[in-house]
């Protein structure tokens, strides 16, 4: 099979791939992407991305990682996550920035099980508990994940902002990488042990704040909060 590539000028919106053999009429035009034109067209290719990707591989390969050090580039990087973001934060070079987000779950994951206490500490001694959180989350106990997932639990509501499944598996990352590290990380491998409970009950679709559900069983029966009611 013979291909040809048709690269029209620089402000043309499309080219075309060409192809030629003998299972294929001569002059066919082979579309991949999406349908725009009534398929005559295929607009849905990530075509900057993937140039991107083949730019970049030889600057890795020689061991250039940190953009700053080619400021065309790190422009173009500032540009791009302007564009989706408010709050743009370099963490060093490459590799730190994952790890970041390691010590991001652990916050959001050992921030859950607190609230989950609280709001079985709270069911238990009889607290109105929505105006509970009101009361508290101004102040030095208040978090994202209790203005956000308490109100969540309290109206049984759980569909995933984050889902139990891929929670877990950003847990076990963490734990890998603190075994390495030699960090004891003794709430985030309980929690991990919570949500394996709830993915074998299969419950691994749920919003991670079902996290609470895998404590619930765990109340004496007398004292067992209904968060419902």
């Amino acid at each position: 099979m013979q291909l040809s590539f048709v690269v029209l000028p620089q402000w043309a919106a499309f080219g075309a791939l060409i192809a030629t053999s003998s299972e294929l009429r001569p002059g066919s035009t082979l579309l991949r992407g999406g349908g725009q034109e009534r398929g005559a067209r295929a607009g849905t290719e990530n075509v900057a991305g993937i140039a991107g990707f083949g730019f970049g591989r030889p600057i890795g390969a020689a061991g250039r990682t940190d953009p700053d050090r080619h400021p065309q580039l790190a422009g173009r990087r500032e540009f791009i996550l302007q564009a989706i973001g408010t709050r743009i934060t370099h963490m060093g070079p490459a590799g730190k920035g994952q790890v970041t987000k390691l010590l991001n779950q652990i916050l959001v994951v050992v921030n859950m099980l607190a609230v989950s206490e609280a709001l079985m500490f709270g069911k238990a001694a009889q607290l109105d508990l929505k105006k509970a959180v009101t009361a508290v989350e101004s102040g030095a106990a208040g978090s994202w994940m209790l203005s956000k997932r308490a109100p969540q639990v309290l109206d049984n509501y759980w569909q995933p902002g984050f889902m139990i499944d891929l929670q877990q598996k950003d847990i076990d990352l963490v734990l890998e990488y603190a075994g390495e590290l030699g960090v004891p990380l003794l709430a985030t491998g309980m929690i991990r042990q919570f949500y394996a409970r709830l993915q074998k009950e299969g419950k691994g679709r749920l919003g991670n704040h079902a996290l609470i559900q895998a404590l619930e069983p765990l109340m004496p029966a007398s004292g067992s909060p209904d968060l419902k009611k």
